[in-house]
């Protein structure tokens, strides 16, 4: 029996903000040159970019690239945060090979190119119109970079629930990937592309976001494609991944007939970046993970195909309520979960408030202004910020740039207060 899957990988960088208590911040390009210094380390985005794309990005990708010409039936689909990909741009000596690689992966016309919020950002959680303009900013770079539109959206972290999804919907998408949450599902259900509960909207924002939709067009339903998580977990945590007895586990995932359809996500950097001090060529073991998925009748495909799989009779998917598939929790600690991370998320809507007073300034220095907001609204800034304990919890110290929580929010305030004050510098020039 053939059963269909859809692997996504995400490719996304943050612009960290330089730490103003260690190193001097006078203007905006040092403010986000991301500049840090911590126990074992010092680096900036430059390098942390440059080392993944030459760990990670370019030989993966070379990797993809020969599996697709060497295997036509084989597809997988990337999903790219604005600010990776302007980072490719923007460092080129190893960002236009990173480019140049994933060009040539869509042009096989084997891959599939996700909608993503430009900014892998938190604007769904206070801003309907922002959230809008950063996806349709994104959508247009895909556009100019790739030359295709995409139809199918990721939201940062996968964050969901029914008015995220008919938002999506109503601005031109057909399909959209959610966490896998089974027990908010009836168990005897099949995990399987489904279609939304429609909420109402009544807020003059939203209707202006779609409004500005400029794909015109809006998709009878939304197919809700779930997230196999037992699946993705098996190949992008290798220690899962070892023996007779994983295989066989992975075997009898592929084959639980509660499955009706396997979307696989995860990180783009665990095929290499992750994995580089693990003893184990991760390639390889993809490799194999590959080969099993294929002996056990997986067909791999296109997310832009996604909605010939949903099933319109089944009972919708309901999620009124934030789920995110960021922790094992599935809820939105890692960003909304203590006193620091709500002080920072208040002081984020007032600069909100502010940065909207640029939009009818089309002057290179009030965009950069703009621009400036938007990259403080990635959700990596309020990641830093989490206060989790056990494994959890070092992860979220590993990716950090900072010392400490402390720090992190102390770098955090500083940046907001900084781009507020030059952007009450610019309204007052104007005016």
């Amino acid at each position: 029996m053939t059963k269909n899957a859809s692997l996504l990988l995400l490719l996304h960088q943050p612009f960290r903000i330089t730490d103003s208590t260690q190193f001097s911040v006078d203007s905006i390009d040092t403010l986000f040159q991301g500049h840090f210094k911590k126990p074992g380390q010092e680096s900036s985005n430059k390098a942390i970019f440059e080392r993944i794309a030459q760990n990670s990005y370019i030989p993966t990708g070379q990797y993809l690239l020969d599996y697709i010409q060497k295997n036509s039936d084989f597809k997988v689909n990337f999903t790219f945060s604005g600010t990776f990909l302007e980072q490719c741009l923007i460092y080129p000596e190893y960002g236009s090979q990173v480019l140049d690689i994933f060009k040539k992966l869509v042009q096989t016309g084997n891959v599939g190119v996700a909608g993503e919020n430009y900014y892998h950002g938190v604007s769904h959680m206070y801003s309907w119109s922002e959230f809008g303009a950063q996806i349709n900013l994104q959508r247009k770079l895909i556009k100019d970079l790739f030359g295709v539109w995409p139809t199918f959206f990721r939201n940062t972290e996968n964050k969901f629930n029914n008015e995220i999804a008919e938002f999506i919907r109503l601005i031109g998408f057909e399909t959209m990937g959610a966490p896998g949450i089974s027990r908010y599902i009836n168990k005897e259900e099949k995990l399987e592309i489904k279609t939304i509960e429609r909420p109402r909207f009544d807020r003059d924002e939203t209707w202006a976001a779609i409004s500005n939709n400029p794909n015109e067009f809006t998709a009878r339903y939304l197919s809700i494609a779930p997230i196999n998580h037992a699946l993705s977990d098996i190949v992008f945590f290798l220690k899962k991944f070892k023996g007779e007895a994983s295989k066989k586990h992975l075997q009898d995932i592929i084959n639980d007939n509660a499955v009706g359809f396997h979307l696989l996500f995860n990180d783009f950097e665990v095929l290499g970046e992750h994995s580089r001090d693990d003893g184990i060529d991760i390639l390889e073991v993809f490799t194999e993970f590959i080969t099993i998925c294929k002996n056990e009748g997986v067909n791999f495909v296109n997310i832009t195909d996604i909605p010939e799989y949903a099933n319109f009779e089944s009972k919708k998917y309901n999620i009124p309520f934030d789920v995110s598939s960021g922790n094992a929790e599935q809820n939105l600690e890692s960003w909304r979960g203590n006193f620091l991370q709500e002080k920072a998320f208040v002081s984020l809507t007032y600069l909100h408030d502010k940065a909207k007073k640029l939009i009818p300034y089309n002057t290179p220095y009030s965009q950069k202004l703009l621009e400036s907001y938007r990259k403080l609204t990635t959700s990596d800034h309020f990641y830093y910020l989490a206060d989790i304990p056990g494994e959890n919890g070092l992860v979220h110290e590993m990716f950090s740039p900072y010392r400490n929580r402390q720090d992190a929010y102390t770098n955090y305030e500083f940046a907001l207060k900084f781009v507020s004050k030059e952007i009450d510098k610019f309204l007052a020039s104007v005016q």
